[in-house]
């Protein structure tokens, strides 16, 4: 408001000087934009600065989260240790468990499965294989009976898995379990 008075007051004054007035005008405009967005450009930047710290702890709790859901995963619920060793008791049996070597859920799971396997009364030689697929473990065996008990062990517990034969002069069976 005391802008316009003073600008009412010196009217003489500016009308006879229009074009230094819009001139003087339009800078003091343009220099108060300019201010104005240099001013938003550092608040937006700091905010942005501010959601960068944000989504790299996101994704530490998201790799955390991860972890736990796959150590989570790759464990035998009490139902399926039940089933298993309940299976496995009827005709033990020797077998060969397998986890890979740089998988820590991995070799909990064959953990798991080895100590199923020993409660049931068989023989287990479990060990770390570079050879082990991903973060599966292998159960293996050579004999046919053997392997018929393991594989109605494990439907019987519902645990998925793949059943390769190997021909190496015998009847090696590979249970990869997902």
């Amino acid at each position: 408001m005391a802008l316009l008075a003073h600008i009412s007051k010196e009217w003489n004054v500016l009308k006879a000087a229009p074009i230094s007035f819009i001139v003087l005008l339009g800078l003091g405009l343009a220099g108060g934009f300019y201010v104005g967005v240099e001013f938003k450009s550092q608040e937006v930047e700091a905010v942005k600065a501010r959601l960068d710290l944000k989504e790299d702890e996101l994704d530490g709790y998201k790799k955390k989260l991860e972890q736990r859901l796959d150590d989570v995963e790759k464990r035998l619920s009490e139902m399926q240790i039940s089933r298993l060793k309940s299976n496995l008791q009827m005709k033990p049996g020797h077998v060969e468990i397998y986890w890979n070597r740089a998988s820590v859920p991995s070799m909990k799971y064959a953990t798991e499965l080895s100590d199923a396997f020993v409660a049931s009364g068989w023989k287990v030689e479990a060990k770390a294989s570079d050879d082990a697929i991903n973060d599966m473990a292998v159960i293996e065996t050579d004999n046919s009976q053997t392997s018929e008990t393991i594989s109605a062990a494990l439907e019987d517990a519902e645990l998925r898995y793949r059943l390769i034969g190997i021909v190496s002069g015998g009847e090696t069976k590979r249970f990869i379990l997902d």
